[in-house]
């Protein structure tokens, strides 16, 4: 029953004010306010753990990023520049002009991504963006955690296994036990979490080049302090999340 019920809500985020409803197969059938109906079999709906480690994470082909756009999306004076941010951010994570389409905004922020090939879907606002309130929350408002550390390699466009192993282990070290991570020859990693959230951190978040190690930050976004923390058991600092 709770399978069925998070179909069935994942169908309404992004069909706001539609009628949703799902029978004994899974099937999803939606029907909006201005009178069209449409109706989702279970296997474009659902994945597996197992569909989670493909290259696609099992979804229908169109990636969300993991760093979600800061901003209010109902203050009509933002709006603009939060589509701008976030189209940016799918279309690179998309294939760029070369495999998107169309990116289309409704007023709830859903954002309806068309690919090339013909693929299309729809990311909720939810996913995309976050107020400043979620952002100082302690994962900073994202469903997907990315570590701080860079991977250094040898060639930025064709990572070695070891490479890419290198960037899993660091990845599923700040997000929850039984996540599903997969990372391609670019560098980009394709995270889901055991509740079924997933999203891509893009490679420019998770590699450097040797001769990044030089700059102020050794390649890094975020400065790691020189002394660590003294404490009683590394395992309770984990479970609870302290910020020092």
């Amino acid at each position: 029953m709770k399978k069925k019920q998070k179909s069935k809500q994942a169908v309404r985020d992004v069909n706001p004010n539609s009628v949703v409803s799902i029978d004994d197969n899974g099937t999803v059938t939606v029907s909006t306010p201005d009178g069209k109906t449409a109706g989702f079999p279970a296997s474009e709906l659902v994945r597996t753990l197992a569909d989670a480690a493909k290259d696609d994470s099992g979804n229908a082909g169109v990636r969300k990023p993991a760093d979600k756009v800061v901003g209010d999306f109902t203050d009509e004076n933002a709006r603009q520049g939060l589509k701008d941010k976030a189209t940016e951010k799918l279309k690179k994570l998309n294939g760029g002009d070369d495999k998107v389409k169309a990116i289309k905004y409704d007023d709830e922020g859903n954002a309806t991504v068309v690919l090339k090939d013909g693929t299309i879907a729809t990311i909720p606002a939810s996913d995309l963006f976050k107020t400043e309130e979620e952002a100082k929350k302690a994962n900073g408002g994202d469903d997907i955690n990315k570590p701080n550390s860079q991977t250094v390699v040898a060639t930025r466009d064709a990572l070695t296994e070891p490479e890419r192993e290198a960037i899993k282990a660091k990845i599923a070290a700040v997000n929850p036990e039984g996540s599903v991570i997969t990372v391609n020859e670019k560098g980009e990693a394709t995270v889901t979490t055991p509740e079924g959230k997933t999203a891509v951190i893009d490679a420019d978040d998770l590699i450097k080049g040797a001769d990044e190690k030089t700059n102020p930050k050794a390649g890094n976004n975020i400065n790691n302090p020189a002394d660590r923390v003294q404490v009683a058991d590394k395992d309770a600092v984990k479970n609870t999340r302290r910020n020092r």
